[in-house]
């Protein structure tokens, strides 16, 4: 019964990750394109744009973080040990984005308002970048050691620059243009037609450094790190998830070509990143956070294979997971709140885009 437990919150895991992205994610992107707007009559307008949304948005990653901790505590103080400096900087990122949001039209003077609106972009640009390059690591595995401090867990044993490695900047690059796509896609539906025009202007440009760059690192990371594969060969099913990203961004161009769609453009970027928010799951199960010095011998049986000697040296679902208990409280939870917060969602967006 625990394995059950496991695979669903892992699942469940992985669609309060997938809210964030969608959700935050239109919001930060919002944020990289303010950087470089010098319209104050749009700027305003792509403020108000988001001001309805972006503080329920961060309940999606706070959320993620809560339920890391509950559910899977020995990947949360791995990750959050070794990652301290950047998740500083995950945290500064998004408490200078929340002041610039909060204060901008409140201290509306010339020098506050500069500082601000370069705050909200320089803030949003940070977090895009970061995010990805967190996702880089987690996927290309990080070096992990058996822990000095507790014997039934794993310590990070690497450094700082570590984390900073070509395939992990890449990734960075990628999320970059994953935000700056999906938050003009975000303005093209919601913002009026001055703003919409300008950023139809760019959006093409975004669309093409997304697919180059997906083409790029799929071969990169076919080449660099197979045992990501692993699970799509036992399920071919899967393979759907990286159709459907691909999908998305072939068939964008041609839904871009209506001039009036508002709504078309903005639910193709988001399935594209359901696609890849699903690759990257498949990718990964049953381990949360691969260890990289053996990440190559992952050689699973069946896709129910969760278990096994060439597992031991990767925080998974099973050997990192909490207490049975725990994990059933944690379903129940989540078979509750998840619900909720998504209708609330729909509701929230459902009234202020009629207006």
């Amino acid at each position: 019964m625990k394995e059950v437990f496991e695979v669903l919150i892992f699942v469940v895991m992985g669609v309060v990750l997938l809210g964030y992205a969608l959700l935050g994610g239109y919001d930060i992107g919002v944020g990289n394109l303010y950087l470089f707007n010098k319209s104050k009559s749009q700027r305003k307008e792509m403020m108000e744009n988001i001001g309805p949304y972006w503080d329920a948005n961060q309940v999606w990653l706070v959320t993620f973080g809560g339920g890391l901790f509950a559910a899977f505590p020995f990947v949360f103080s791995t990750v959050f040990s070794g990652f301290y400096l950047a998740m500083m900087l995950v945290l500064f990122g998004i408490t200078i984005r929340t002041i610039s949001i909060e204060f901008r039209y409140q201290l509306n003077t010339p020098r506050w308002s500069k500082i601000f609106d370069l705050c909200f972009g320089i803030g949003s640009i940070l977090l895009s970048i970061l995010f990805g390059v967190a996702m880089g690591n987690i996927l290309r595995g990080i070096p992990l050691a058996a822990s000095k401090s507790f014997s039934t867990t794993l310590d990070y044993a690497g450094g700082f620059f570590d984390l900073l490695n070509p395939y992990a900047i890449a990734m960075g690059v990628f999320s970059l243009a994953l935000f700056f796509f999906h938050g003009s896609n975000f303005l093209n539906a919601a913002g009026k037609e001055d703003l919409r025009k300008d950023v139809r202007k760019n959006i093409k440009i975004f669309w093409c450094a997304l697919l180059l760059l997906f083409a790029v690192l799929s071969v990169w990371t076919y080449a660099a790190s197979p045992h990501l594969f692993q699970s799509f060969f036992n399920f071919p099913l899967f393979f759907a998830f990286p159709a459907i990203a691909l999908l998305g961004l072939v068939a964008y161009p041609f839904i871009l070509r209506d001039a009036q769609a508002r709504l078309k453009p903005l639910l193709t970027s988001a399935v594209i990143i359901i696609g890849m928010i699903g690759t990257a799951g498949v990718s990964l199960f049953p381990r949360i956070v691969p260890d990289l010095t053996t990440a190559d011998s992952y050689r699973p049986a069946a896709l129910t294979a969760i278990t096994g000697e060439h597992l031991t040296r990767s925080l998974t679902i099973a050997n990192a997971s909490s207490s049975n208990l725990t994990l059933a409280i944690m379903a129940a939870i989540a078979g509750i709140g998840v619900p909720v917060m998504l209708c609330y969602t729909v509701y929230v967006y459902r009234v202020f885009f009629k207006r």
